[in-house]
């Protein structure tokens, strides 16, 4: 653990400074989905008013060639293994380095709450198909990683709503400004 960089790797790197209130209010809209039972099925994630609204932010505020996001991924860093934890419980902790060379991405503060990162990526129209699989775009156009589902089988947004969803990121929210 001594030898993993800290939080001061990423902090000035990101691409756009997040806002908390924009984090806060989305964080709500996906609070009262669930309550209310609201459910998607894949292709309808980007439809989602959580995903929509963080990719609005994103698509309104980002330098203008990087605004084409349709979906995102969240981590919150933990300060005592000096890891981000993905909103994704099935995808691994990511190094500080990792996420500072991942491609755009958006830093979430507010006192008293844990920091929010916020990768962006294309939406599913700019997929393509490739050797039995899909790939997935970054917003600045960079391939950021491929799927082994075809293109009408995936829906990365899935993940953007889950992140929203998880337990560590809505820890944004119940936090006092």
């Amino acid at each position: 653990m001594a030898n993993r960089t800290g939080l001061e790797l990423v902090k000035g790197q990101e691409t756009q400074t997040g806002e908390g209130a924009v984090l806060d209010l989305v964080l709500a809209v996906t609070r009262k989905l669930r309550q209310d039972g609201v459910d998607f099925e894949v292709g309808q994630y980007e439809t989602h008013p959580g995903v929509q609204s963080l990719c609005t932010w994103w698509n309104t505020t980002a330098p203008e060639p990087l605004r084409s996001a349709g979906c995102f991924r969240l981590y919150v860093w933990d300060a005592k293994t000096k890891v981000f934890h993905a909103g994704d419980p099935d995808e691994p902790a990511m190094d500080a380095s990792v996420l500072a060379n991942s491609g755009p991405f958006a830093l979430f503060e507010k006192p008293g709450a844990p920091l929010v990162a916020a990768t962006f990526y294309r939406g599913r129209e700019f997929n393509v198909a490739r050797g039995g699989g899909s790939v997935v775009f970054s917003v600045d156009g960079e391939e950021a990683y491929d799927m082994g589902l075809a293109l009408h089988e995936m829906d990365e947004a899935y993940y953007s709503a889950l992140g929203l969803s998880a337990r560590s990121v809505q820890a944004f929210a119940a936090s006092g400004s």
